[in-house]
């Protein structure tokens, strides 16, 4: 097995960018959702609300250091933590934040129809994985729950008969695709090796309607595929799943290529 492809995504909730490598850090990959979107009360605003996130384009600095922002009809502006903190809302987390400049606030408010304002995590602990599911301290960013999410190209190849159309991954938002023929292979993973780094898979991923919107245009589908069709053939106690959720340890850089080792928790490898 091997990496068949990676993504970062910079802000919460917006597209995510398609990379050859993939720097990590405690957070999991460098750069990955320390922005997100919030609005007066400090909940964070995400495509289930606003499916319309789906167009705006973001850029990244080879170094992560500096994103940019551009709304439809608009200009590229560039997100930069100020110098007040305010604390925002991710699920059942309080969690501090900086403020960004006003001006890609303002721009994105004109464009949601809502009041809105950019934060920034620059305080690498202060959101921990739950250890509902981690018996370890493991920090993570403003992404859902864990640093990772992790599918297979068998996974999603056997998702597209089942539903008889042709399905893009970034419905479901993968950190990490791994190619590997079978499909769910990945249930009985335990963990994922990849030269220096081990992730372990911790749960699979439960889903919500963002899967049935196009990750081009934000339209959703009218049968509400792939959605409808998971939860048919892949579902449990807490709902509709597809991919699996994951923390890192070690340091390094994934890249396109790497060779994949996977462990189930008997120990076989494959």
């Amino acid at each position: 097995m091997k990496i068949k492809a990676l993504y970062r995504y910079p802000c919460k909730s917006l597209p995510g960018l398609s990379v050859s490598s993939l720097p990590l850090d405690v957070l999991g990959p460098a750069g990955d959702r320390r922005w997100m979107l919030v609005d007066e009360q400090g909940g964070f605003v995400t495509q289930r609300r606003f499916p319309q996130l789906t167009r705006v384009r973001v850029r990244q600095s080879a170094h992560d250091a500096m994103v940019w922002l551009k709304v439809p009809g608009g200009d590229w502006q560039v997100l930069e933590p100020g110098q007040h903190s305010i604390d925002v809302q991710v699920w059942s987390d309080q969690v501090p934040a900086r403020k960004s400049s006003p001006e890609p606030a303002n721009a994105m408010s004109r464009y949601l129809g809502i009041p809105v304002r950019w934060v920034y995590m620059d305080l690498p602990g202060c959101r921990p994985v739950s250890r509902q599911w981690v018996n370890r301290s493991c920090p993570v960013s403003f992404a859902d729950g864990f640093p990772f999410l992790v599918t297979t190209t068998g996974s999603l190849a056997q998702l597209e008969r089942w539903s008889g159309r042709r399905l893009d991954v970034r419905r479901f938002r993968p950190g990490i695709v791994v190619e590997c023929p079978e499909p769910f292979m990945e249930d009985a993973w335990a963990s994922l090796h990849i030269g220096s780094i081990t992730l372990r898979l911790v749960k699979p991923c439960t889903r919500c309607k963002v899967t049935t919107l196009d990750p081009d245009t934000g339209a959703p589908e009218p049968d509400q595929e792939p959605l409808r069709t998971l939860a048919r053939y892949r579902s449990n106690p807490s709902g509709v799943i597809f991919g699996v959720n994951a923390v890192h340890e070690g340091t390094g850089t994934l890249n396109l290529g790497d060779r994949v080792t996977a462990r189930s928790a008997a120990g076989d490898m494959t």
